[in-house]
C-alpha cells in the first residue's frame, strides 16, 4: 500500500526504487503492489500511473542507482538488457552487468561506497580487473555515478560515443 500511495502522489521515479527492492526481496508481489494501485487511484490517469509503474519495475534491479540508471536508460530512449551474464568465446563466464545496450556497451552505475576502505580498495582492483577482462571481448564500458543521472544528455552522449567506438 506504501509503494502505491508513493507512486500516486510522487511519481514513477519515487515508486520504483522501493518497488524494485521489495519486489527483490519478496517483501510483497507485483500482483499485490497492483491491487494496491487499483484501491488507490482515484481515476483513469491514477490507474494508469500505477500501471507504468508495475511495467517498469525489475527485481533483478540491485540496487537504488542501477533502479534510477534503468529508468534513466527508458526515458532516452537506449534499448538495453539488464543484468546480464557475459561469458568469453569459451563460455567462461566473465562477470555480470548491470545493463548491456546492443550487445556492444556494458553500462555500470557504482554507488562508490563499495569502494571505501581497505575491503574497497580489494574490491577496487577486482573491479579493474572485471573491466578489463568486458573491454578484452571488445565490449565498451560507461561507468555512471550519482550525479551522472541528473545528466541524461550527457548519459546519452557517453553512450551513443561507446557505441560508435564499438563498431
Amino acid at each position: 500500500m506504501a509503494i502505491a500511495q508513493v507512486g500516486l502522489e510522487a511519481g514513477v521515479a519515487a515508486a520504483l526504487v522501493p518497488l524494485d527492492h521489495a519486489l527483490r526481496t519478496s517483501v510483497c508481489t507485483r500482483e499485490e503492489v497492483a491491487e494496491a494501485f487499483e484501491r488507490r487511484a482515484s481515476g483513469p490517469l491514477r490507474r494508469e500511473r500505477g500501471r507504468s509503474v508495475l511495467a517498469l519495475a525489475d527485481p533483478a534491479s540491485e540496487s537504488p542507482g542501477e533502479t534510477r540508471t534503468r529508468l534513466l536508460l527508458t526515458d532516452i530512449g537506449v534499448p538495453f538488457e539488464s543484468q546480464v551474464d557475459v561469458r568469453g568465446p569459451d563460455g567462461r563466464f566473465v562477470g555480470r552487468v548491470d545493463f548491456l545496450v546492443s550487445g556492444k556497451v556494458v553500462v555500470e552505475f557504482d554507488g562508490l561506497v563499495k569502494y571505501e576502505g581497505a575491503q574497497g580498495r580489494e574490491a577496487l582492483v577486482l573491479e579493474k580487473r572485471r573491466e578489463d577482462s568486458l573491454r578484452s571481448l571488445g565490449l565498451e564500458v560507461v561507468r555512471l555515478v550519482w550525479s551522472d543521472l541528473d545528466h541524461p544528455l550527457r548519459v546519452a552522449q557517453l553512450i551513443s560515443a561507446a557505441l560508435v567506438r564499438s563498431d
